[in-house]
């Protein structure tokens, strides 16, 4: 009986596994058609070299989802919305380190300190790019690297315009110290996120690593959503509480101009 209900598992995994090789080769075959009048579900069958029945119960998915799209006059099939916004989502992210890339090297040359790129992500900062300070003892976080945003400058700077909820929902999972310094008050960070609404950066005071300290600010899109948050951090000796303080209108400058080069234009306040 165990072998049969193992053998049973075996089966299900191979036929997803199937399943999803097959919607991809759909996907493959509408990626690559270039006509604006779209594909029939006759030319998706022989393309694909599956059955009618097999491609219309995966395409039922997909349209649901919007990653394909009917067009209800032709019956034909195109991309959908969905994978739209899906590039734009990557798009965005590959455009965001080009644009910065200069900007942070700029702000390394003025300030002779660690400058980071991220963008947020389920609550945590994502590191992208980074350019080294030319000191011996200097700051360091691996490409890729994961910290909560509530214990970071960059992270805080993000939070803090990002929808109130979000704040919320990283609330709800908990506050985990990292050092003495970490904020793990609900109050005390929705208090400290206000802060930075009006001063438009964000610290952290040895919050998230001892011995270290970040100034960030956040990076808006065209659309004028957070798209990410560029950071400067030093070891504590170097940036003291009164240098962050000086530091964060440079960065907050240095965030400001990536956003334009992203398409963003402040909205001007009424004449």
């Amino acid at each position: 009986m165990e072998r049969d209900l193992g053998a049973t598992a075996d089966t299900l995994r191979r036929n997803r596994s199937y399943a999803l090789r097959h919607a991809l080769s759909i996907l493959d075959t509408l990626a690559a058609q270039r006509s604006a009048d779209g594909i029939t579900l006759n030319q998706l069958v022989q393309s694909t070299g599956l059955n009618k029945s097999t491609v219309l119960r995966l395409l039922a998915p997909l349209l649901e989802r919007r990653i394909v799209a009917k067009d209800t006059a032709t019956g034909t099939y195109r991309m959908g919305l969905q994978v739209v916004e899906w590039a734009e989502a990557v798009l965005e992210e590959t455009e965001i380190v080009r644009i910065g890339s200069s900007h942070l090297h700029r702000l390394v040359e003025d300030t002779g300190e660690t400058a980071f790129l991220v963008v947020y992500d389920d609550g945590d900062v994502v590191y992208l790019s980074k350019v080294e300070s030319p000191n011996v003892i200097r700051m360091s976080s691996q490409i890729g690297t994961r910290t909560p945003a509530y214990s970071t400058s960059n992270g805080k700077a993000m939070l803090a315009f990002l929808p109130p909820e979000e704040t919320e929902r990283v609330i709800a999972r908990g506050l985990t110290a990292f050092t003495v310094n970490t904020i793990t008050s609900p109050d005390v960070l929705r208090a400290e996120l206000a802060v930075v609404r009006e001063r438009h950066f964000a610290v952290d005071d040895e919050e998230n690593v001892a011995d270290a300290r970040c100034v960030g600010a956040a990076v808006r899109d065209r659309q004028g959503r957070v798209a990410g948050a560029i950071s400067l951090a030093g070891p504590a000796f170097r940036m003291e509480r009164s240098r962050l303080l000086d530091l964060g209108p440079r960065v907050v400058a240095t965030a400001d101009a990536i956003s334009r080069e992203l398409g963003f234009v402040p909205r001007r306040p009424p004449t």
